[in-house]
């Protein structure tokens, strides 16, 4: 098992790789976090293409990002945690929505 101190080490050589060529590095990203931010976001969102949805934006967000990133696979998790919780409240205001505006029908 990795000592702590190799987790970030080799985080920090792969988010280096990814700013220098994110084309070609972009596949070691995914392979390494994919499926356990997958896991994550299914956790919260509770459907697998809700959460596909979310951890497509998490590595977008990365490629976009240009600040510093300390622990990539921290800042990954948390993204990822924060943009499911925006997906459950964008939900709900859209389920508030649709029953506001669906027609009322009286009891005979």
């Amino acid at each position: 098992m990795p000592d702590e101190q190799s987790i970030p080490a080799a985080d920090d050589d792969l988010l280096a790789r990814l700013r220098r060529d994110p084309a070609r590095e972009l596949p070691a990203v995914l392979a390494s976090f994919e499926a356990s931010l997958l896991r994550h976001a299914t956790a919260v969102v509770g459907t697998a293409a809700a959460a596909q949805d979310v951890v497509q934006e998490t590595f977008l967000r990365l490629l976009a990002n240009g600040q510093p990133i300390d622990n990539l696979s921290a800042w990954l998790h948390r993204v990822t945690h924060n943009l499911a919780l925006d997906h459950l409240r964008k939900e709900s205001r859209l389920r508030k929505l649709h029953l506001a505006a669906a027609p009322r029908t009286e009891p005979l």
